[in-house]
């Protein structure tokens, strides 16, 4: 008679988890379509301008202000001339006026929408708990994803579900985010500088492409073996969980397991209209575009995550792997009677990074190849 087999034993065996992070850990399209739609409709009531028009010029704006950032949206379309321009000293000051209450607003709904899907701090600790490594992997500029992490610590916190916002950043061994377009002072100036710093060290940023100088994004192979790479992670030792078909596009390739979030792509009527009105035309969202997606990319997922994030416990066995690693080598050292001051040799990556740690010569490097030094002490939370 055989013996029965250990159920923990015949789970494939994963080192390193890569998180998508928007509509994975957290149901972004809902925030950003609600708070959004509502500016808008403010912006066009208080400019006293059609509602068309603002749809319009709105959507031209860069992606980081249109998902990210309503202040910047508001001022880059005054910039293109698409907004009302003041005609004296008293109309400049009631313009900034109502930029200001607009913008107030949406940081408000935002702050207050933005929440953690359930039992994904859980999730989080168990992989953690496991001694397994995870980051996150996002298209999200860098000023826009700390801003996010910020809102869902305080929330979380506010919850009951951690006890210090801190551990939101320690959950997590790095970031893999996209260029802020601009300095990040004005969005990150409310945030606890320690919180901001703590995620900053342990940041990478996507370079452009070397030829044609254009931003690289999901679906992207060449990022994911960048991020294997830094951990030392062989592909079948790591899963990649996203909610899209990019996500599983980006993993195929390497024949990396992908954890389909199925829930991540559920949409409700409102936010599915509202979403059509402000986003790309080409931006894929929800359950059966996303199905039909990954159908003609041929992404089949490893697993689905229906229901919760925590099936990922019974698909899959973690064990500690390799730490990050900066992909540099010492070259020079002082002598034994002279101070050493070592010289790095940094390895040829696979993708073109930016390394945001005080290894690399990119720390000092501000807006746009990366967020600037966070300088002030945080103030009120907006």
């Amino acid at each position: 008679m055989s013996k029965p087999r250990n159920a923990k034993a015949s789970r494939p065996e994963k080192h390193l988890v890569v998180w998508d992070l928007d509509n994975t850990l957290t149901d972004t399209i809902k925030t950003w379509a609600q708070s959004t739609s509502r500016a808008m409709a403010r912006t066009s009531a208080l400019y006293g301008l059609n509602p068309a028009h603002v749809q319009q010029a709105f959507r031209k704006t860069p992606s980081q202000f249109r998902f990210y950032d309503y202040t910047g949206a508001l001022q880059w379309m005054g910039a293109q001339n698409m907004l009302p321009k003041a005609a004296n000293p008293v109309e400049e000051t009631q313009l900034k006026a109502t930029q200001w209450a607009i913008r107030d607003r949406w940081m408000k709904e935002q702050k207050e929408l933005t929440t953690f899907y359930p039992e994904a701090v859980e999730t989080l600790r168990g992989v953690r708990n496991s001694g397994a490594q995870q980051v996150i992997y996002s298209d999200t500029e860098a000023t826009s994803l700390i801003l996010r992490l910020w809102f869902l610590a305080q929330n979380a916190q506010k919850s009951g579900q951690i006890a210090d916002f801190m551990e939101i950043p320690a959950l997590f061994d790095h970031f893999y985010c996209q260029p802020s377009i601009e300095s990040d002072n004005r969005l990150l100036s409310q945030i606890d500088p320690a919180f901001v710093q703590a995620i900053k060290r342990n940041m990478t940023l996507w370079g452009p492409h070397p030829v044609t100088g254009k931003r690289l994004a999901k679906p992207s192979p060449k990022h994911l073996q960048q991020i294997l790479k830094d951990f030392s992670c062989p592909t079948n030792r790591a899963v990649m969980v996203g909610d899209s078909d990019k996500d599983g596009a980006t993993a195929r390739p390497l024949k990396v397991a992908f954890a389909w979030h199925k829930r991540g792509c559920i949409v409700d009527r409102y936010t599915a209209e509202s979403a059509s009105k402000m986003s790309d035309p080409g931006y894929v969202y929800g359950t059966r575009a996303i199905e039909k997606a990954m159908k003609r990319q041929d992404v089949r997922p490893s697993i689905t995550l229906a229901r919760s994030l925590t099936t990922l416990f019974s698909a899959f066995n973690f064990k500690a792997g390799h730490g990050f690693s900066h992909n540099i080598e010492q070259s020079e050292t002082g002598s034994d009677h002279t101070p050493a001051h070592p010289k790095y040799v940094h390895l040829t990556p696979i993708a073109p990074v930016h390394r945001l740690a005080p290894y690399f010569q990119s720390q000092g490097l501000l807006s746009p190849l990366g967020p600037s030094t966070h300088p002030q002490p945080a103030g009120p939370t907006p």
